[in-house]
């Protein structure tokens, strides 16, 4: 579906997908089921209302969700969340990565080769404001 353009990252070459637009807009059902596990159920409800909101969100999510498998390997540990901003009640997409054993430098690399790769992209820009990536990480204990 992809073709994959190699990043170098310390040590390492990551292969992240392309940036093209797909052949075929993935439809809703399409993306609930790539991030199946990912979503609570009215994070899901929430996020099919978004999808019919911003049409470009649904290939952003699938690039993404290419991206981080890349980066990360096929079971990147993400979560999907739809953010209700408390100010204004704006919604958008989060995607938080989940790392268990804390951050580590190539961890940290890997995470800013793709947020770069992605956020900067030409045809990304539709989504800037709707989708974020986060990382989330326990903080080391102070003995």
């Amino acid at each position: 579906m992809h073709s994959a353009a190699p990043v170098q990252l310390a040590a390492e070459l990551i292969d992240l997908p392309s940036v093209t637009a797909p052949a075929e807009v993935p439809q809703t059902e399409d993306i609930l089921r790539l991030y199946e596990g990912e979503l609570t159920p009215s994070d899901r409800d929430a996020l099919e209302r978004l999808l019919q909101e911003n049409p470009a969100l649904a290939p952003a999510l699938v690039e993404l969700k290419d991206a981080l498998t890349a980066a990360f390997g096929p079971d990147v540990p993400a979560r999907l969340e739809v953010f209700t901003d408390p100010e204004d009640g704006s919604e958008s997409v989060e995607v938080l990565l989940r790392l268990p054993r804390g951050l580590t430098e190539q961890t940290r690399q890997a995470f800013n080769t793709v947020t770069e790769f992605f956020f900067l992209a030409p045809n990304h820009q539709a989504v800037l404001g709707w989708l974020t990536l986060h990382l989330d990480y326990p903080l080391p204990s102070h003995v």
